[in-house]
């Protein structure tokens, strides 16, 4: 028993390490593959993150910088602004990157302050601030690019902040970056992630935290060794073990700066997830543990404390530095792309937003190069097969399509970009597979060489859609979002691309006008403001628009402008003001005189018109001018200030020395503005300049078009030799005042007196009331000009050259513009003139344009005589179309159209573009019925005159042997009748005998016949004969008074009745009593009555019927009315309208001649009646004949109705 119970303990216990050891082995080596598995999961996911985290903050400072290069841009190279309006910094539509922007000199001296909030201006002199100690110029005074600071307290507002400088023309513009927004960033992806991210500077100071409380702090780099590495160069994740934690931490550095991106994840939160998979195993093996405890039995209380060690061992195991936070939600490879992509969307969008808004409503239309590079990219990254960018301009609704090589031939139109851009949504891509129905086919237009096509629809940001993006494969995909997203990334970057372009146009009008705004506002400028009850109302324009001058308005007057505002409202300034208001273009300068001081001062007042109700008043000291010229000025205006220099300019300016800075001065329009015989002139305040560059300047007026015009405002007016030498050069120096050209006497004799050396002349151009190129300025010194100076001048001048000459070019645009519309009214009106219609059409059948009916674009026109050519009743497309024809062999196509009433001849021409290619037809309809129906009456007549004369000809030739015919049949009737008696003796004396062939009982009977028959075939020869000669040699009717009409009709019918005896049996005759006679020819129309009788007998040969003859008189119309009516077989409906037609018979095989209704047809109308006829086919005719009655005395007609 003790062997046996030592053997059953043995067994159960090798039993249970059978059973529960595999099963911890497995489950340990499942836990460890899940534990290393979830490790690098987590490593990946975090250095993703923390690479989009960087992406990110680089996109921050591109569209920081971005926003700073604008305001350099705007400013125009300056150190300070001239008009804070114009500067918007941030888009309102999203957060303000900068808290506040300074505007610098080169002294590093704070010259203006906007703050973001209200994009506030500080006029007046230099903010007594110096930037020169901050640390982020030090040593890098002269860096071209753009410089960062390290977190410091502003000293503006005491916050922490980061500074970025750009420079400009003559400064700096240095901006503080708004920390909220970074953090915004910041705690958007720890939010996401549930990481903890940072941003550090190079002294390892939190710039943003997810733990904004944690901001301004210093990292220390004992405890986090990954930031050195990061300082060192160092990129990527690395796992390191805190005293309190284990932690995944990784270090990026953002591009551009010294900046590092840092991240921990709490690896042991992040390992909760495979919790749920541990605790399985751990209920697995203890299942199977239980197992085996049934197994071992009675062993349990022996192996119980085994057991209870091992399980709790592996129970510590489990549990082993885990916590019970929640699970970190996994992401899967497309919400990541996702995540990505739409950081990337926003930042695109960001950095964009500003240009995108300035380029509003211009036109958009990209360079081809451009567009190609995109489309090349966008089909290398998605690996496709075909790539289309189409584009539509805003304004002109123009469609322009590309693909990675070059600009194609558009094969869409407007319709069809709709339902393009109608499937895809901005900024989703949409797939469009073989299989998927009428938007697959949609897409097979777009891309007709591939079997699928992803497609992308980008619009700008008034929400126009500007175009389309296609990406085709011939090869089946299955949707894979990787092409989506590709298509999607590569989409907002065409959008980018393009645009961005486009916007240096908009800018640079902006920046235009901008110069305009600045450069026309001198100093002394009131607004001067009518009110509604009538009291005017003052203010200073320079304070009001907020601009810094070097100097202020009342500090240039001083009190004077307090003295001069009284006298403006006294006297006839109101009535002045009404004339200005009222439209008067110019006002005679009003000078005023008044105590200013120790001298008198003098102000010239400008008035002009700014707005419906503002009159701006200029006062401009002019005391230096009215003492040196007594006579003033006839006339002053300045609606035409002529802009300021460009950017090269000011450029230049800003780049010389003190004679840069006096042309800074004339060319900013601190001077005042002039008026001579319509052409305007500046003359610059010398001031100082004068006394720095020993010169002095003055302007010439010299016309060069026509001749000199004399003047007496300005000394040396009438310069006939400075004419001709800047007539060849704009810039003339004459370096020696000795060396003066002929005809300069008076001029050398005058400089020298005033001790002058050298004199330097340039031909600027100024605008006349004729735009006429005129004027000339000279600066006159007293020392030498250096080669400097010269080039500085030559340049100013043919920089406004240039300006100029565009300008008169746009007058010539405008010029030729309203000739072109003149001549286009001509033309429509020509064409609105002409009968025939001319539709202009597209391939795909649109009427582009027509003379007489106004196209509606898109239009169906069902009703017209083409559809894609012409249209029957159906309105299908005809088989034998003109237009396809024109489209397919670019040759002239002719097409008869007839309908039922109308001919119509359609021509089509067709229209070439400039590859020769026809791309339009234009189809000219005209209404050819009537001509068409005479040349058909000629042709008709011509073929009857030739038949006429062949049936002369045959007649004449029948009638000589016919002839002969009837006389010897009338000899041989009597010869017979003249020896029947001796032959009928013969007869009865010798019998029967025989006569040719024929016995005499016989020809006794049938000879009499015989000659009988051959009179009567002659004498239907001879009608027949008649008749045709009757028809071709028609003579004068031959009328007679009073014919009765039912003679007429009782004669024929009797002479029908003679011949044919079943005549007088189907024939009913109801004849009207006393009815009128007729003026005509009783024998032919006896013709007619016959001629239709007879037919209606032939129309009866097979048929049981009657034939009725009706006469009537009918009052109203005056006119008598015979009806031949009969129960024959009747006549086809399409024989009706031929029946009267010379030679058209359908008995032609039994002898019908087809000429029997033609010569009533003819008889009937030279009687001035008509013939009419009604038929049904098997139920018989009915022919009326309707003759005018031609007055004469009634006949006793008791006796004419005769009984058959």
């Amino acid at each position: 028993m003790t062997i046996f119970r030592s053997f059953q303990n043995f067994l159960a216990f090798n039993m249970t390490l059978v059973v529960i050891l595999p099963l911890a082995v497995f489950g340990f080596a499942t836990h460890q593959y899940l534990y290393v598995q979830k490790l690098e999961e987590v490593q990946s996911e975090q250095a993703f993150q923390l690479s989009e985290l960087q992406n990110a903050m680089s996109d921050f400072i591109s569209e920081a910088v971005h926003d700073l290069r604008t305001v350099v841009y705007n400013l125009g190279g300056h150190a300070y602004l001239r008009n804070v309006g114009m500067l918007q910094v941030t888009p309102t539509d999203r957060q303000p990157i900068f808290n506040s922007i300074f505007l610098l000199d080169k002294n590093l001296r704070v010259r203006q302050i906007v703050s973001h909030d209200e994009y506030e201006g500080f006029s007046g002199n230099y903010i007594n601030f110096d930037c020169s100690g901050m640390e982020i110029f030090s040593g890098r005074r002269n860096s071209e690019d753009v410089i960062f600071s390290e977190v410091h307290v502003s000293p503006f507002d005491g916050h922490a902040t980061v500074s970025l400088a750009i420079p400009s023309g003559a400064g700096y513009v240095l901006g503080n970056l708004s920390l909220e927004y970074i953090y915004n960033v910041i705690n958007r992806w720890g939010r996401v992630t549930h990481s903890e991210f940072s941003l550090l500077d190079r002294n390892g100071v939190l710039i943003a935290h997810t733990d904004p409380d944690l901001i301004g702090q210093r990292i220390s780099y004992r405890n986090h060794p990954e930031v050195i590495r990061g300082l060192q160069g160092e990129s990527g994740v690395w796992e390191h073990t805190h005293p309190d934690r284990n932690a995944l931490e990784g270090i990026q550095i953002v591009p551009k700066t010294k900046w590092l991106v840092w991240s921990s994840t709490d690896l042991d939160a992040a390992m909760q997830a495979e919790n749920v998979v541990r605790s399985s195993i751990l209920i697995f093996l203890l299942i199977s543990f239980g197992i085996a405890l049934v197994l071992a039995g009675y062993t349990w209380t022996r192996l119980a404390r085994p057991i209870r060690q091992f399980t709790g061992r592996i129970k510590d195991i489990a549990d082993r530095g885990y916590g019970s936070k929640e699970p970190l939600r996994s992401f899967s490879e497309f919400e990541r792309l996702s995540a990505a992509m739409d950081q990337m969307a926003r930042a695109i969008e960001f950095r964009e937003q500003h240009l995108l808004k300035t380029a509003e409503g211009t036109k958009f239309l990209p360079e081809i190069n451009s567009v190609c590079q995109l489309a090349a990219s966008l089909k290398e990254a998605t690996q496709a097969d075909s790539v289309r960018i189409v584009v539509r301009d805003e304004q002109s609704g123009q469609l322009c399509q590309y693909n990675e090589r070059e600009a194609v031939a558009v094969i869409l139109e407007n319709d069809l970009f709709d339902q393009l851009a109608g499937i895809a949504e901005e900024g989703e891509a949409v797939f469009l597979a073989s299989a998927l129905g009428d938007d697959a086919r949609i897409g097979e237009s777009f891309l007709p060489e591939c079997s699928g096509t992803c497609m992308m629809m980008f619009s700008s940001v008034s929400g126009k859609i500007r175009g389309v993006v296609g990406v085709g494969f011939q090869k089946e995909i299955d949707q894979k979002f990787m092409v989506e997203n590709s298509v999607r990334i590569f989409g907002f970057r065409v959008l980018v691309e393009l645009e961005r372009d486009l916007n240096i146009g908009a800018l640079e009008a902006s920046e235009k006008r901008l110069r305009n705004v600045i450069q026309s506002l001198p100093m002394g400028m009131l607004l001067v403001e009518k009110q509604s009850n009538g009291n005017l109302f003052l203010s200073d324009a320079n304070a009001a628009a907020e601009i810094v001058f070097e100097e202020d308005v009342r500090a240039a007057f001083g009190a004077d402008i307090q003295t001069l505002l009284p006298g403006l409202m006294q006297g006839d300034f109101p009535a002045l003001l009404e004339g200005v208001l009222q439209g008067n273009e110019l006002w005679e300068p009003k000078r005023i005189r008044f105590p200013a001081g120790q001298a008198d001062k003098v102000l010239e007042i400008l008035l002009f018109s700014v707005g419906e109700n503002q009159v701006a008043c200029m006062a401009l000291d002019a005391s230096e001018r009215y003492m040196r010229e007594q006579e003033a000025l006839s006339r002053q205006r300045t609606d035409h200030f002529v802009a300021g220099l460009s950017r090269e300019l000011n450029d230049i300016v800003y780049g010389s020395g003190a004679l840069e800075e006096y042309c800074n001065k004339v060319m900013m329009g601190l001077g005042q503005l002039l008026e001579i015989d319509g052409c305007f002139l500046l003359k610059p305040k010398l001031a100082a300049a004068e006394e720095q560059l020993e010169c002095r300047a003055c302007w010439y007026r010299v016309d060069y078009r026509n001749a000199v015009l004399p003047g007496d405002i300005y000394p040396y007016a009438q310069m006939n030799w400075l004419r001709t030498e800047l007539d060849e050069n704009s810039l003339l120096v004459v370096e020696d005042i000795e060396q003066l050209p002929p005809g300069a006497e008076v001029e050398k004799k005058r400089w020298q007196g005033q001790g002058l050396k050298s004199v330097l002349f340039i031909r600027l151009p100024m605008l006349s009331s004729s735009h006429a190129l005129v004027g000339i300025e000279s600066i006159e010194t007293v020392r030498k000009w250096n080669e400097k100076d010269i080039d500085l001048f030559s340049r100013t001048s043919e920089l406004l050259l240039r300006a100029l000459e565009r300008e008169a070019f746009t007058l010539d645009l405008q010029k030729s513009e309203n000739e072109y519309r003149q001549l286009n009214e001509e033309f429509q009106t020509i064409l609105t003139g002409i009968s025939d219609h001319l539709i202009l059409w597209t391939r795909d059948r649109e009427m582009v344009w027509s003379n007489l009916v106004e196209p509606t674009p898109g239009e169906s026109r069902s009703n017209f005589f083409c559809h894609c050519a012409l249209l029957d009743d159906k309105g299908d497309q005809c088989d034998d179309c003109p237009i396809e024809k024109c489209f397919a062999t670019g040759e002239f196509q002719s097409h008869l159209l007839k309908t039922d009433e109308k001919q119509w001849g359609i021509k089509v021409f067709p229209v070439h573009d400039g590859n020769h290619q026809v791309h339009r037809v234009i189809t000219m309809t005209s209404d050819v019925t009537e001509r068409n129906l005479m040349r058909a009456a000629a042709e008709r007549t011509s073929r009857l005159t030739s038949l006429c004369q062949i049936a002369a000809g045959v007649a004449h030739e029948i009638n000589n042997p016919n002839a002969l015919v009837l006389m010897n049949a009338s000899v041989l009737k009597d010869v017979f009748t003249s020896i029947m008696p001796m032959l009928e003796r013969e007869y009865e004396q010798f019998g029967d005998f025989s006569v040719g062939k024929m016995k005499y009982s016989r020809m006794r009977q049938n000879l009499p016949k015989m000659v009988s028959d051959i009179e009567t075939a002659a004498g239907k020869i001879r009608s027949i004969v008649n008749d045709l000669r009757g028809y071709v040699t028609r003579g004068e009717l031959i009328t007679e008074e009073g014919v009765d009409l039912n003679l007429v009709i009782t004669e024929a019918v009797s002479m029908l009745g003679s011949s044919n005896k079943e005549a007088k049996n189907r024939i009913k005759m109801e004849l009207a009593e006393d009815l009128p006679g007729i003026k005509g020819s009783a024998r032919r129309l006896e013709q007619v009555v016959i001629n239709l009788v007879s037919n209606a007998l032939y129309a009866l040969e097979e048929r049981e019927g009657q034939i009725f003859i009706k006469t009537s008189f009918d009052r109203q119309s005056d006119s008598i009315d015979m009806v031949v009516k009969d129960q024959g077989e009747g006549i086809a409906e399409d024989h009706l309208g031929q029946i009267a037609d010379p030679f058209f018979t359908t008995r032609r095989n039994v002898g019908g001649t087809g000429l029997g209704l033609s010569v009533c047809t003819d008889i009937i109308r030279e009687h001035g009646g008509e013939i009419l006829f009604d038929s049904k086919l098997n139920k018989g005719t009915t022919v009326t004949v309707r003759l005018p009655i031609r007055r004469t005395q009634k006949l006793d007609s008791a006796n004419q109705k005769p009984i058959i």
